[in-house]
């Protein structure tokens, strides 16, 4: 349990989270197995279990003498403990993991990407920890969504160069967790496994996407400043509704990413997208047939059309991160691995 501790200073919370767990995993087996030791000793004339571990650990013969083989019955006897440890506390395993989250909270989604490299000899730790910080992206990458909008309907200087520094970090997030999961795919991982580093890989690139558009949306309220241009109301009302619906759809999103598994949302973000696409077609519609198309008014409107486009794609992109879910957990199915990296 010490070894594990220190292990995890200077770690990322995911490490010190899994060191935690292996704390209070001992501590609470031994809170049940020493009563229950003291019972049997009182109330039996033999410890079945230590004589069962006798049993089973064999003897050795030392100067023409058998004896028992303590060093493999301290053996037996720890792999005992820890899968009837395992069997007894896997059912209150949620209420282990909510006790360490009360201990380290969840650290701030602007922090930079946090992976540690030493759990790669367990794949599946390995991609929990990966699958959080595709979430931890995902959340970045909302936030800067709403403020590309926020930069397009006050054309604020802040929020315009804000929004293109944070489209730095997340493209190394994508960096990152794909050099990460690539070398989890060099050990013996199960089918689902495969099938989850796919996902990874790539989902952490259609984010990565998303983040572009946001980026392209904050360079046209850049072209808006440097023309001295202003949108119509009609389109700044158009566009703060927009901000709530894609934001809501890439909060969809982030839970998704944090849990596949979750099927509902997936079938509610296919809807959403197909909503989405419905209204930007009738604002593109309306924007290019209606009266606002004059000498004054032709670069917002044509800016605006650019807006509508990269919602539109925004929006399609998270359809199909809900479908990469939905497959991941309902198909199973096996992905090549080679042909997502090349």
């Amino acid at each position: 349990c010490v070894t594990a501790l220190l292990s995890s200073i200077g770690t990322s919370n995911t490490a010190k989270d899994a060191a935690y767990i292996h704390l209070f995993v001992n501590i609470f087996g031994a809170l049940w197995v020493l009563p229950l030791l003291y019972l049997i000793d009182h109330t039996m004339p033999v410890n079945p279990i230590y004589e069962f571990i006798v049993t089973i650990s064999g003897s050795s013969t030392i100067a023409g003498q058998v004896v028992p083989n303590v060093a493999r019955q301290i053996a037996m006897a720890h792999s005992l403990f820890n899968i009837a440890n395992t069997v007894i506390l896997f059912p209150f395993m949620g209420l282990i993991v909510k006790v360490v989250e009360k201990i380290l909270p969840p650290e701030p989604a602007e922090e930079g990407l946090k992976l540690d490299w030493r759990l790669l000899n367990t794949p599946g730790v390995a991609i929990g920890q990966a699958q959080n910080e595709l979430s931890k992206m995902s959340r970045i990458t909302t936030k800067n969504f709403g403020r590309a909008m926020d930069a397009l309907i006050t054309l604020s200087d802040e929020k315009i160069d804000k929004t293109i520094e944070v489209e730095k970090t997340i493209d190394e997030f994508e960096h990152g967790l794909q050099d990460y999961v690539i070398q989890i795919s060099n050990l013996n991982m199960s089918s689902h496994q495969n099938d989850q580093v796919v996902f990874i890989i790539e989902n952490s690139h259609t984010i990565e996407r998303i983040g572009d558009h946001s980026k392209a949306l904050a360079e046209l309220a850049r072209e808006m400043q440097e023309k001295d241009a202003q949108f119509s109301e009609n389109m700044i009302d158009a566009m703060k509704k927009i901000k709530v619906k894609i934001g809501e759809m890439l909060d969809q999103v982030t839970e998704i990413l944090r849990d596949p598994s979750q099927i509902d949302r997936s079938f509610t973000l296919v809807r959403e997208e197909a909503e989405m696409d419905h209204y930007v077609e009738k604002l593109r519609r309306k924007r290019i047939n209606n009266n606002e198309i004059e000498s004054k008014k032709i670069f917002p409107t044509f800016v605006f059309v650019d807006v509508l486009t990269n919602v539109e794609r925004i929006s399609t992109l998270a359809e199909v991160i809900s479908i990469s879910a939905h497959d991941l957990e309902t198909t199973h199915k096996v992905n090549s691995l080679k042909e997502v990296v090349y």
